[in-house]
């Protein structure tokens, strides 16, 4: 049952979700959609807002680009997840990840200072730099040397006690534009619905994931037939899903779905679902490694594969995997390529083979799912 519903909310919500990402764009990373890089004009002192200026007697570039961007800088897990990744490319020439020039061109960067990029965010008092050198040396992914080196440092102190004033060639930042709507606001007006709450945070739903106990969170929506639906993010980021293949592939909605609806005792695993909304359109119902659950027991999701052959113009259609659980035979067809969610079960090289049209047939579920 979740999981079919879920195939109908990435068919018909979805799209309606994604067509309301901004049009007018530079690059988008990870379903994130960014400005083009400019320089920002200074704000004096006199002109500062709130809590922001802590120090005063010369203008502020950066917090000229936090009023220019209407305080949508990117976050420090945009430099984490999304910037690090998106602008290197591996060069198999020298073994190392360089900056990709393409990339960055198309994000309107100026890097006359040493070919290095710098970009910045601005949280109240403190300003991050994110430092991006031309070459990431030791064979270093850009995961990697983010987290193993000095490549985020703050500058400005909280309390004000420092401040940077950086030349002008490293003042060039993009703005994060606007997200897309909450997914709640759609599924509902889609779907017969019994009530709904559309204000409950994702916050509030990780914290019931990370406990396992989702008995006393109000859901954001409960349908008609009883399932209830717990929006577990924006669109965004998934770590789970950091490594996959394709870009639309890393990024979606957490969903949780409440399976039993007041019948049974709202429990992670054992009632309670979570699933992943693709940008691509996919949906992967996660797992859980301690106790086979969700998409790794074929007694909650089983799944038959088929495959083509071809003997002159005759087509033949053979079983490949019968009675599965989703995520071998999701890894098995190539559905989805990411060892985060794979493991070790890798892509069938029969399935490589576009003529031979590996696919999943959903066979209905032993246990409610």
């Amino acid at each position: 049952m979740g999981y079919s519903l879920m195939k109908d909310i990435s068919a018909n919500v979805l799209p309606e979700v994604k067509a309301t990402l901004p049009e007018d764009y530079a690059i988008e990373v990870n379903g994130r959609r960014y400005s083009k890089a400019f320089y920002p004009e200074p704000i004096a002192h006199e002109e500062c807002f709130g809590d922001i200026c802590n120090y005063s007697g010369y203008p502020d570039y950066w917090l000229g680009a936090f009023k220019a961007c209407n305080k949508n800088l990117p976050s420090k897990a945009d430099f984490s997840y999304d910037f690090f990744s998106y602008f290197y490319k591996f060069d198999k020439t020298s073994g190392d990840y360089v900056l990709d020039d393409e990339k960055i061109s198309k994000a309107g960067f100026n890097l006359s200072n040493s070919n290095k990029l710098y970009l910045h965010e601005i949280i109240l008092n403190s300003a991050l730099i994110a430092y991006m050198p031309p070459v990431i040396p030791f064979n270093q992914t850009p995961e990697q040397f983010f987290k193993s080196s000095n490549a985020i440092e703050y500058v400005f102190s909280i309390d004000g006690a420092t401040h940077g004033d950086w030349n002008a060639e490293l003042r060039q930042v993009i703005c994060l534009l606007s997200l897309p709507p909450s997914i709640c606001e759609k599924i509902k007006d889609w779907y017969n619905i019994e009530s709904y709450d559309c204000t409950i945070s994702d916050d509030i739903i990780q914290s019931a994931a990370t406990s396992g106990n989702f008995a006393e969170v109000t859901p954001n929506i409960v349908l008609l037939n009883g399932l209830k639906l717990y929006i577990g993010s924006d669109y965004e980021y998934i770590e789970e899903l950091s490594d996959a293949e394709s870009d639309d592939d890393r990024t979606g909605f957490v969903i949780y779905i409440d399976v039993n609806g007041d019948s049974g005792a709202g429990e992670l695993w054992e009632d309670v679902f979570p699933y992943y909304l693709l940008g691509s359109g996919k949906v992967l119902p996660a797992y859980n490694e301690e106790s086979p659950s969700g998409g790794n027991t074929k007694d909650h999701l089983s799944v038959n594969v088929l495959y083509d052959t071809y003997s002159g113009q005759k087509r033949e259609v053979k079983l490949l995997m019968t009675d599965a659980n989703f995520r071998s035979a999701a890894c098995a067809i190539g559905y989805i390529k990411s060892e985060k969610y794979c493991g070790d079960k890798v892509q069938y090289d029969l399935c490589k083979d576009m003529a031979k049209d590996c696919r999943m047939i959903v066979k209905e579920p032993i246990k409610i799912f």
